[in-house]
């Protein structure tokens, strides 16, 4: 299985970041404003690009201001059965997010 990891570092608190990864008006700014979230564990959140593309996370895991684990449910084939994790971490009124897309059946290009 392939993975994919990206490191961010942003100078703002780890709530920020939780908030902007959890609430539809903070992912409607970095993803796409077509959306429907929910909160809860279990919950299926629903991201919209243009008229016919949808992708389904379900929400896998959720620590306030440390980590967020979303498993695609729905999608392009090969996003279906990934997981999207969102590590955080706070040091000096910064915050280093750590986005991994983990279980890609092969590498692509």
């Amino acid at each position: 299985m392939a993975n994919i990891e990206h490191l961010q570092t942003v100078h703002v608190p780890a709530s920020m970041v939780y908030e902007a990864l959890t609430t539809a008006e903070g992912l409607s700014e970095i993803w796409t404003n077509e959306l429907i979230i929910n909160h809860q564990m279990g919950s299926i959140n629903e991201f919209r690009f243009g008229s016919h593309d949808i992708t389904k996370m379900r929400i896998e895991e959720l620590i306030p201001n440390k980590k967020v684990i979303w498993k695609c449910i729905d999608s392009d084939p090969e996003w279906i059965g990934t997981m999207i994790s969102f590590d955080i971490e706070e040091k000096n009124g910064k915050s280093f997010i750590t986005l991994r897309q983990m279980n890609w059946r092969e590498v692509t290009f």
